[in-house]
């Protein structure tokens, strides 16, 4: 499925996904807007949920701005996940977790920009179920998870997901127990990267289960 220079707008579904759904085995979505979409469950403005199929996601250059789901506010998607281009993510949230975007596979964000998306449980901005997340040059302020994470969270304990955080910024990150700008099961590797202003309730900025950074 490919998507170019498109808006959509005010969709809702009772079910998944409020905007687009699919379910080949990639999607790509090139300068477009996705505005105050909704999804009753997962995904407020796209899905993509395969059984047994992974599948492959590409975002490049577009914005998300107050769409709305119980999981994954603006983004749900089980297979690999590259979000790059200055795309950015604004005002979405989850009733459950995971704010913006939610992915399991391997999640790749390059020059995107994370304001203000909150979620009540975990991972303000991002959350990661299994596979390796790389984020370079990104940037993140103002996002809020009730529980772990305020940017990004580890989604299974049970299968630690590997970070690597690299010239990215936190800066106002906030949550309600561990983690104001991440939590993490697994491993995170972190290189000229800055956290500035970010406050968990119980622990700091990065606070992962294992480690302490």
């Amino acid at each position: 499925m490919i998507l170019s220079n498109s808006t959509f707008k005010n969709n809702h579904s009772y079910h998944l996904r409020g905007a687009v759904r699919y379910d080949s085995s990639y999607l790509s979505a090139d300068n477009c807007k996705f505005y105050n979409n909704n999804a009753k469950f997962n995904g407020g403005a796209i899905v993509g949920v395969v059984i047994d199929q992974p599948l492959n996601m590409e975002i490049i250059g577009c914005n998300f701005l107050n769409n709305t789901a119980q999981n994954g506010g603006s983004i749900f998607n089980i297979g690999n996940l590259t979000v790059k281009n200055y795309s950015i993510f604004e005002s979405n949230s989850a009733d459950t977790s995971f704010g913006a975007i939610y992915n399991q596979g391997n999640t790749t964000l390059q020059n995107v920009q994370f304001y203000n998306n909150n979620c009540t449980m975990l991972g303000g901005a991002v959350g990661v179920y299994t596979g390796i997340l790389r984020a370079s040059n990104c940037y993140f302020t103002g996002n809020s998870a009730g529980n772990l994470g305020g940017t990004i969270s580890s989604a299974n304990q049970n299968l630690p997901s590997e970070m690597y955080l690299i010239q990215c910024i936190f800066n106002n990150n906030t949550a309600g127990i561990f983690g104001g700008a991440v939590f993490s099961t697994g491993n995170i590797t972190i290189s000229d990267s800055n956290f500035d202003s970010d406050h968990a309730t119980q622990r700091g900025e990065q606070y992962p289960v294992r480690e302490v950074i």
